[in-house]
């Protein structure tokens, strides 16, 4: 199942068990049972899909994060695009070795990307450490950001071992 669905009952999506409520937002099942209206009435809502079972694509949710970075956290212009430029660098690694969705992403993959950080392929020097360490960080928040939306099945930005500042 892909895309946004209508329903009016909780619905099991595999091992999740998602329910209705205004505006996507997820509510336990008890809530989703209890009728907010006197008639017992049950309205249609929207059910935003478990994007575990649906592996978002990757552009996708980056661009979903810095949407949030500058309307919802109010970020600068100039934070909101680096982070634009560190996060592409991300996915554009990610395209190299046939990851496209957000649910490839593992450990294994977060380690290769330190380590090209540091090697520097193609570049005539590795990049320094506090580049590599604004990457990262970077990197860190988007993932943290995606396992919040429940996109991942956890916080993989912890694996990410940042480097020492000088």
């Amino acid at each position: 199942v892909t895309g946004v669905q209508t329903c009016a009952l909780p619905i099991s999506l595999g091992a999740r068990s998602w329910t209705c409520s205004p505006l996507g937002r997820p509510r336990t099942t008890a809530q989703a049972l209890e009728s907010p209206y006197r008639d017992n009435s049950y309205p249609q809502y929207i059910l935003m899909v478990d994007s575990l079972r649906s592996g978002i694509p990757l552009g996708q949710a980056v661009e979903e994060f810095l949407d949030w970075q500058a309307l919802d956290k109010a970020r600068s212009p100039n934070t909101v695009r680096a982070y634009k430029q560190d996060l592409s660098n991300f996915v554009a690694y990610c395209a190299a070795v046939d990851t496209t969705t957000l649910a490839q992403v593992d450990r294994e993959l977060l380690r290769a990307f330190q380590s090209d950080l540091a090697r520097g392929p193609g570049r005539t020097a590795p990049l320094s450490a506090p580049t590599r360490h604004r990457r990262l960080v970077a990197l860190r928040s988007f993932l943290k950001f995606c396992a919040r939306e429940q996109w991942s099945p956890g916080d993989l930005g912890v694996t990410i071992d940042l480097p020492q500042l000088p």
